[in-house]
């Protein structure tokens, strides 16, 4: 993902003379895309294979949540766009956020003990669960 955006924005400052001599770098491009439907494709295939478990993640939510005007679902090209999308905004978004998080909590020793505290009461394990994170404050 990340070397498929970062060509995608080298690209958009080239000549386009210039793209297309880049033979190697259009096709591990173009492969770089090609992985990242494939995963995508996959996730969404073993998903709906599995069929409505009750699921509210944003996955479950796009393959079965319904259009209250027309009752449609969305497609799962629409799927794997959105997943993508998600996927990059997230990467980039997450890693600011969490930097700005630790600036902050280090800066805020009462702060910090607050989350410290919560942390101690929610977490169980040494990996949180997805009820545990959103048990969390």
């Amino acid at each position: 993902m990340e070397r498929a955006l970062n060509e995608a924005m080298h690209a958009a400052n080239r000549f386009p003379l210039q793209s297309k001599l880049m033979i190697a770098k259009n096709r591990q491009y173009k492969h770089d895309i090609e992985s990242m439907f494939a995963l995508v494709d996959k996730i969404i295939s073993d998903r709906q294979e599995q069929g409505d478990q009750g699921e509210t993640d944003l996955l479950a939510r796009m393959l079965y949540a319904k259009d209250p005007e027309t009752g449609e679902t969305l497609d799962s090209e629409n799927i794997r766009y959105q997943m993508i999308t998600f996927l990059i905004a997230g990467h980039e978004t997450t890693s600011g956020l969490l930097s700005f998080a630790i600036y902050f909590l280090m800066k805020n020793p009462e702060a910090l003990a607050k989350a410290v505290e919560e942390v101690d009461n929610v977490i169980t394990g040494d990996i949180p669960t997805y009820q545990e994170v959103i048990q969390m404050k």
